[in-house]
């Protein structure tokens, strides 16, 4: 019980006293590192992720808020690496006859630990755990009327095959 408690308040506090400084472009910079291009590879890639929740990242401090919980308008997005392309699945209230998946290239560049789709920084992965069968990862989750980027923080863990083809099943319409 007391090792269940002390990993519990581990977890907590790897959470709350994560603190990232921002880049010019206003996105957290990580100081836990990601994998190398050769384990991204090895352990990403031909798998499916599953988006488990996602903690908004307030003045580069990971908080307790599951960004979603409240969101209205659109769902987290659980991903496929495919060997050069990024599948998305998701659903949005905007185009109400989905769920939908999208598909872009996509390169994974070391020096940042970030993917980046079309040229775009879709995410960087922070390994703080070390696991095979989970990571996380933090997002641009939108942009507020101001123009200031909201960040998250989002755990995502590795699907089943089974997972993945019922992903793939339930979300046929291409967006």
């Amino acid at each position: 019980m007391t090792r269940i408690l002390t990993m519990i308040l581990a977890g907590i506090c790897l959470l709350s006293c994560t603190k990232f400084d921002i880049d010019d472009e206003q996105w957290p910079i990580s100081k836990y590192g990601g994998p190398s291009e050769e384990a991204f590879q090895k352990f990403y890639v031909d798998r499916g992720w599953r988006s488990d929740i996602t903690y908004t990242i307030k003045d580069g401090r990971v908080t307790n808020e599951n960004y979603y919980s409240t969101h209205i308008g659109g769902s987290s997005s659980d991903y496929y690496f495919g060997e050069n392309e990024l599948t998305s699945f998701f659903t949005s209230d905007a185009y109400p006859d989905g769920p939908f998946y999208h598909t872009q290239s996509y390169e994974y560049k070391e020096e940042d630990c970030s993917i980046y789709a079309d040229g775009r920084k879709v995410m960087t992965i922070v390994d703080m755990n070390n696991k095979r069968d989970s990571f996380e990862a933090i997002e641009q989750l939108g942009v507020k009327s101001d123009g200031t980027k909201v960040f998250g923080l989002t755990k995502y863990r590795l699907m089943t095959e089974e997972e993945l083809a019922r992903t793939r099943e339930s979300h046929k319409k291409k967006l």
